[in-house]
C-alpha cells in the first residue's frame, strides 16, 4: 500500500511541476543607451524542450524621452543529448512570439528599433502582427540553426 501511495504522490508532483527539468539564465546589457534584460527558462524533457525568452528594454534620454518595451519568445522542439556531459542539441520546430508592447513618450523610437530587428528575422505580415501585440505562431522554425546548450544540474542554470 505504501508503494502505491508513493507512486501516486510522485505522479501528482510531476503533474504539478510540469514535465522536464527547468534551467534558467539571465543576462543584462546596455547598448546605445538602451538597457536590455533577457530572462530565459529552458525546460528539458526526455527528448524535447521548451525555451521561454522574455526580453525587456528601457531607454531614457532627457531630449528624446523614454520607453519601456517587452516581447516574449517561446521556442519548442527536439532535444538531443550529445556525447559531452550535460550538453544538448536543441532543434527548433516552432516559435510563438507574443506580448509585444512598447510604452512611453518615446515609444515611436522603440517601435522603430523593434520593427527593424523583427524585419531582419520575419516577413512583413508577421512583423505587423507582432507589432500589433498579437500572438504569432511560426510552425516550421527549422530555419533557426540548432543550438547547443550546457546545463548545470546543481545550479539549474544553462549556457
Amino acid at each position: 500500500m505504501k508503494k502505491n501511495t508513493l507512486g501516486l504522490l510522485a505522479g501528482l508532483c510531476v503533474l504539478l511541476t510540469g514535465c522536464g527539468t527547468k534551467y534558467t539564465r539571465e543576462t543584462s546589457f546596455e547598448e546605445a543607451g538602451v538597457s536590455t534584460s533577457v530572462k530565459e527558462t529552458l525546460t528539458l524533457g526526455k527528448d524535447s524542450f521548451k525555451l521561454i525568452e522574455e526580453t525587456s528594454m528601457s531607454y531614457s534620454n532627457s531630449a528624446l524621452g523614454s520607453f519601456d518595451a517587452y516581447v516574449k519568445f517561446a521556442y519548442s522542439g527536439i532535444a538531443e543529448a550529445t556525447d559531452k556531459e550535460n550538453t544538448y542539441k536543441l532543434i527548433f520546430e516552432s516559435l510563438i512570439v507574443s506580448d509585444y508592447s512598447c510604452e512611453g513618450d518615446a515609444a515611436n523610437i522603440g517601435n522603430l528599433a523593434m520593427k527593424t530587428a523583427f524585419s531582419a528575422i520575419f516577413d512583413d505580415a508577421t512583423v505587423t502582427y507582432i507589432m500589433d501585440g498579437e500572438k504569432v505562431l511560426i510552425e516550421n522554425a527549422s530555419d533557426f540553426l540548432p543550438t547547443y546548450v550546457v546545463v548545470d544540474p546543481e545550479t539549474k542554470t544553462f549556457r
